[in-house]
């Protein structure tokens, strides 16, 4: 019980900054990237009580629109959809009674109700699934380039299709954030986003109910940590050969000292467990040059 509350707390901390954003209501938008940012840190670790903390937030922050009549049905449904889900998480009954009141608050504010609302279905056949997703990353495409705007959109897909309950959107949009994460790792040669990688690969495996799919989220997870060791002994093999000699008249000196390459690496990491991508990129590619570019 007490590694769990330490866990609790540890969550609760890495959400306070989110939290405080969202209290003050300056940039809700703002608030739900980083809320899904964090669902995709918590499915991709592993770390249960992260993921359930950001769907329950998540959930509050759509309930809170629908207070401010922004898409007032749409936002509320979205919220009980949300709780709801999160029922089947929580094993405590103290647990499920918070949810509970969450979702009868939600209709006393609103004046709508939950159970009266028809489920909705955007489809859950393969060939529904993956127009959708095509749909997704064209309209990304065309608005913003990078590798984040996508990721940000396969996770409000994958959220919308807990509120929706299609399964196999839930593991398709999983399947996409991975291979994105797959392709970063193969270009930047970082094991960290392998692990990532082969994380939400994990994740994606537990919701698909497809035999074929099943095998392929398979092979993926098994390629993602393959090349994660091989790039894990060509980073350990630089951290012991250490900084490169270049000649100068007659003198050796170190192009760059130690602590450099070990300081970008630390930022890196850093940087990508708070979800910061582009500072991360720019550590690690920074960390390659002292190593290499000499």
């Amino acid at each position: 019980m007490a590694n769990a509350t330490t866990t609790l707390s540890t969550v609760a901390e890495e959400l306070r900054e989110l939290d405080l954003i969202f209290r003050s209501g300056s940039d809700l938008d703002f608030v739900e990237k980083g809320y899904g940012r964090k669902l995709i840190q918590g499915l991709s670790t592993q770390n249960n009580i992260l993921e359930c903390e950001a769907l329950k937030s998540l959930g509050d922050l759509y309930l809170q629109k629908a207070k401010m009549n922004d898409n007032k049905v749409e936002n509320f449904y979205k919220a009980c959809s949300l709780y709801t889900e999160l029922l089947q998480y929580y094993k405590i009954n103290e647990e499920k009674q918070v949810l509970q009141r969450r979702i009868s608050y939600a209709e006393k504010c609103t004046k709508l109700v939950h159970n009266q609302l028809a489920p909705r279905n955007s489809g859950n056949t393969t060939l529904a699934v993956s127009m959708t997703l095509h749909g997704i990353t064209e309209k990304t495409r065309i608005k913003r380039h990078g590798m984040m705007p996508l990721v940000e959109s396969y996770t409000e897909s994958f959220v919308n299709a807990i509120v929706e309950r299609n399964q196999r959107l839930q593991t398709e949009s999983l399947k996409s954030i991975g291979d994105l994460y797959l392709e970063k790792g193969r270009v930047g040669k970082d094991e960290a986003v392998f692990t990532k990688s082969a994380g939400l690969y994990r994740a994606a495996l537990d919701r698909c109910e497809d035999s074929d799919g099943r095998e392929t989220l398979k092979h993926r997870i098994k390629y993602a940590e393959k090349v994660r060791e091989v790039e894990t002994r060509k980073a350990r093999k630089r951290l012991k050969t250490g900084p490169s000699l270049k000649k100068v008249g007659s003198d050796n000196c170190l192009t760059s000292p130690p602590m450099s390459y070990e300081q970008h690496i630390q930022k890196g990491c850093r940087a990508l467990q708070a979800g910061d991508l582009d500072t991360a990129e720019h550590n690690f590619a920074a960390a390659l040059k002292v190593v290499h570019v000499k």
